[in-house]
């Protein structure tokens, strides 16, 4: 039976304050309400894609937007969703039945699981088997909506580079090529791992030993406490003395499995999925498309989905990076399915200057925002040089940095009312952007100033050498001049 009433949606919806925006409640922003739909592991089949289209057309702006961690945001809506709707919603599998525990439904998957050549594991199952077990126990309700679970089957397109409270990476043992999942907890690695047939138990005990810490501490504001919080209190090791208590057995130690080093020890590639690939399956590939700041019109949305279903398995894959995968297309309908999606006007070069941006709501959506980074993005994809290797670039309309996890190539921060400062470099330890390379840009010389950088690289740099490995080697004096500015 569905629980959802006008009651029990009042009672779910959190303060202003604290909201973290859900399908059940309206969040306000400054273009209208925000509701944000979970998609556990990113994967969406037919007819939920005509369903968000749909909900898409009737109450916001016709169109809606992948978020950066591959879940749905419908912007600009006026007034609430049905009971109807929503019910709808529900039934589709695009919302828990209790509607308290669907803010938790934050599951992260590679987006080419089961199809990537390169992985150890295919996590799919365990994405449907933890996403049942969220939404079906009442006492998590307690619980941040903030809390995440990432699955890393060892795939070429990875995820274990994006922040997860808990997260598993498959590994395979030099010892006899048994396969287990390294975890690690709040991005520190335990230097544990257990096996796969432990996943669920594991990710069970997790949580419930996170509850019983909410529960015994009750939070002194209305926001839920962080699982970082539960960490600052107890460490990490007394956090995972308690999981293993729950359990009744210990988890493996690293050292005693002699782990291949693998692509997981390797400089991460978030662009790997763009463009067409090969696929697991014989004769099948998948074809990663570049969405501008992970936009898709209810037109596009249906046109890919109608592709999906007449030449690949009527499924969609959204992916961390707020762009789209379509799955298991026959190799001999490579040039059908691309005629199509130019029609759409859907693009999967990885030339695609969109690729390399990511910018917050800015002004037409944040209250916090200095800047219009939307407008900005737009002018910087027009005039940005064409690229062919991977590059990050991230637009953040205040210093919170909400639009991306961890530090880009370049990030643009607005200071003031169209006042920026430019960070380079992806080395945390620098500051939480990078090292400050210019400050005081207005929004006329952020675009010019942009490209010399980009320009400056792309005369001055050895085959093969990154960005950021570029970058690195001069001083930010020497870079200015260099630079010319």
């Amino acid at each position: 039976m569905l629980n959802l009433t006008a009651a029990s949606r009042r009672e779910v919806a959190p303060s202003a304050s604290t909201a973290c925006p859900g399908l059940f409640y309206g969040v306000s922003a400054q273009d209208g309400m925000l509701a944000r739909i979970r998609i556990p592991g990113g994967m969406v089949n037919y007819h939920q894609c005509y369903l968000l289209a749909e909900i898409a057309d009737r109450y916001g702006q016709g169109w809606l937007q992948i978020t950066n961690r591959g879940n749905v945001q419908i912007r600009g809506i006026r007034g609430e969703i049905s009971l109807d709707d929503l019910q709808r919603l529900q039934l589709g599998g695009l919302g828990a039945e209790l509607v308290e525990l669907d803010a938790l439904r934050n599951i992260m998957a590679s987006p080419t699981a089961g199809i990537d050549p390169q992985a150890l594991m295919d996590t799919r199952t365990w994405v449907r088997e933890i996403d049942h077990y969220l939404k079906s126990h009442r006492e998590l309700d307690v619980l941040s909506p903030k809390f995440s679970i990432g699955l890393d089957g060892g795939e070429k397109v990875t995820i274990r580079d994006r922040h997860n409270d808990i997260l598993l990476v498959a590994r395979q043992s030099l010892l006899d090529q048994s396969r287990y999942l390294q975890v690690y907890v709040n991005h520190q690695d335990t230097q544990l791992c257990i096996t796969p047939h432990q996943v669920l138990p594991v990710i069970k005990a997790c949580t419930q030993v996170y509850r019983q810490y909410c529960q015994e501490n009750p939070p002194q504001n209305q926001r839920p406490h962080r699982l970082r919080q539960v960490l600052a209190d107890w460490g990490v090791d007394g956090y995972l003395q308690k999981v293993t208590a729950y359990l009744g057995f210990s988890l493996i130690a690293v050292d005693k499995l002699d782990l291949a080093p693998g692509e997981q020890d390797q400089h991460t590639n978030n662009y790997d999925h763009i463009g067409i690939h090969n696929q697991l399956q014989p004769e099948h590939v998948y074809i990663g498309l570049v969405l501008p700041l992970g936009k898709l019109t209810t037109k596009q949305i249906r046109g890919v989905t109608a592709i999906a279903r007449l030449y690949g398995d009527e499924t969609l894959r959204f992916t961390p990076w707020q762009n789209l995968i379509i799955p298991h297309i026959m190799r001999s309908q490579i040039s059908e399915v691309l005629a199509k999606l130019e029609k759409l006007e859907l693009d999967w070069h990885l030339e695609n200057p969109w690729h390399s941006l990511i910018a917050c709501s800015g002004t037409q959506g944040c209250a916090s925002s200095h800047i219009d980074t939307q407008t900005q993005a737009e002018n910087i994809a027009q005039t940005l040089p064409k690229l062919n290797y991977p590059l990050k670039i991230h637009i953040s309309g205040c210093e919170k940095g909400c639009a991306s996890q961890g530090v880009s190539d370049i990030t643009l921060v607005g200071i003031a009312k169209d006042e920026y400062k430019i960070f380079i470099g992806k080395d945390s330890h620098q500051g939480k952007f990078g090292q400050e390379l210019y400050t005081n840009l207005n929004t006329t010389e952020i675009t010019h100033l942009l490209t010399q950088i980009i320009q400056t690289y792309q005369t001055h740099h050895h085959d093969q050498e990154s960005l950021q490995k570029f970058l690195s080697c001069y001083g930010i004096e020497e870079l200015r001049q260099l630079i010319g500015r």
